[in-house]
């Protein structure tokens, strides 16, 4: 190991101190590769601007997805997208939100009471809008994911502890621990 790498594994030690990092943050299985997509793909499209890939890493490690997967899916929204995203899922959230009566009574009730209920009624809009595009474009990160991997090639390959379950079939009769010797 050289210096650089016990420099930086000393680094590791000290920030995660001597808790074992799970496995499947880093495992290249299709399930964690699809769900750290998706779930980057969801932080990215909610209004959490400064906060994206800190919330995506958390929630990595609490749902066992591929973490630098989910840190790659909050940039989906960058500052040359951010304008354009936000814009149409405000648009979407106040289109939804119209529909529904008491939300509508809710918005036509205050029309210009002041600063704060524009501000109350535009961040309504805009949440509903991002929990929604960004469940749509969690879904098709799902499926574009899928596809990519099945292109790649990369099956299912059972985990290790699938693996314990199943018992050893062999043939051969010397091998098997029941048989008389």
């Amino acid at each position: 190991m050289n210096h650089h790498q016990r420099r930086s594994h000393r680094l590791l030690i000290r920030l995660f101190g001597r808790h074992r990092i799970p496995k499947e943050l880093w495992d290249f299985h299709p399930r964690s590769l699809r769900g750290g997509l998706c779930l980057g793909v969801f932080v990215g499209f909610t209004p959490t601007i400064p906060f994206h890939m800190i919330i995506a890493a958390i929630a990595a490690v609490f749902l066992r997805v591929n973490l630098p997967l989910a840190l790659l899916g909050c940039w989906v929204s960058n500052p040359l997208t951010l304008y354009h995203i936000y814009r149409y899922e405000y648009l979407l959230g106040h289109a939804i939100l119209e529909r529904i009566p008491a939300a509508s009574a809710w918005i036509s009730f205050h029309p210009d009471e002041g600063t704060l209920d524009k501000i109350l009624t535009g961040s309504l809009s805009l949440t509903v809008g991002c929990l929604l595009m960004g469940t749509a474009a969690a879904a098709l990160a799902w499926l574009f994911s899928g596809l990519i991997l099945r292109l790649l090639g990369v099956t299912h390959h059972p985990r290790p502890e699938q693996q314990a379950e199943q018992p050893l079939k062999t043939s051969d009769p010397a091998c098997d621990i029941r048989s008389p010797r």
